[in-house]
């Protein structure tokens, strides 16, 4: 394997990685399959917040991150609802990440990340939905250290294996694991044991009280 191919299967690699860190701490999957979401969540999402998680709007509002502050979700708000005033629905998260996009409006690099992992997906008319970077940039010039998995990284890439396995996962630490988490532990190749202490600690993650989304790097 040349060191080119090298580069895209780690780039590849941490292409899927990222789906499956939204899907397990946005329900990425889940609110791009709708058909329509209302303006206030569609905001929240764009903003690297997920509407079904505790706090709602008012936590959401005094949300600051790297990318995003309070005035941004309260721009997307007022637009997605003004848009929407004018323009019936359905509105996809796909329709408000175009019209953020064309509108200049700031919102969390996540939803370009996701969209472009997947485009198999979304199909190729997606392509303008967001600003991409091209394959070349990234495969020549990738950040330094991204593609090293922190055990934090581990841990939410392990929980997201046994989610897209269809086990169905507890809500504390303390209940037992589903069957099937031994499977992929064999696929892994680490013991039940270690796999299971990161699913626990993933765990224990998810249940803290948080108002954004959960920081990869």
């Amino acid at each position: 394997m040349s060191e080119h191919d090298g580069h895209v299967g780690a780039w590849r690699w941490a292409q899927n990685f990222d789906c499956a860190w939204y899907d397990a701490t946005l329900d990425a999957g889940h609110w791009f399959s709708l058909t329509d979401v209302l303006p206030s969540k569609a905001a929240m999402l764009l903003c690297g917040l997920n509407p079904n998680e505790g706090g709602g709007t008012r936590t959401a509002r005094q949300v600051t991150s790297k990318e995003i502050e309070p005035m941004d979700l309260q721009r997307l708000t007022d637009s997605f609802k003004d848009r929407r005033g004018s323009n019936p629905p359905p509105h996809s998260l796909l329709d408000w990440a175009d019209f953020a996009r064309d509108n200049g409006l700031k919102h969390h690099s996540w939803v370009r990340q996701y969209i472009e992992a997947r485009r198999d997906c979304f199909g190729p008319e997606v392509g303008d939905a967001v600003q991409s970077t091209p394959l070349g940039a990234m495969v020549e010039s990738p950040e330094p250290n991204s593609l090293i998995e922190t055990a934090e990284k581990r841990q939410a890439r392990r929980y997201a294996a046994c989610i897209a396995a269809g086990l169905h996962m507890p809500k504390d630490d303390y209940a037992h694991l589903p069957r099937g988490v031994g499977k992929i532990a064999k696929d892994e190749g680490v013991t039940r044991q270690a796999f299971a202490e990161d699913l626990k600690a993933h765990i224990r993650r998810l249940g803290r009280p948080k108002s954004r989304i959960t920081e990869k790097r």
